[in-house]
């Protein structure tokens, strides 16, 4: 399902996709460091206290290039 909506956005013409993380939530940090390989482009602290991460995803074509 995450592929399908990459492509969509690819397809409008993004090649980059810039999403945030709690990082409190450890499955999900992993996944996008390890296994999805995205780019973390800032770690920040909210002013109550939680941690989120800013990634940044470089977007392929349908073929698995990036252009």
């Amino acid at each position: 399902m995450g592929h399908v909506k990459e492509n969509i956005i690819y397809n409008l013409g993004y090649r980059e996709l810039f999403f945030e993380v709690d990082k409190f939530n450890k499955r999900v940090y992993k996944f996008y460091t390890k296994i999805d390989k995205s780019e973390v482009v800032e770690e920040i602290v909210l002013p109550d206290g939680r941690e989120r991460v800013l990634f940044k995803k470089q977007l392929k074509s349908d073929n698995g290039l990036v252009l």
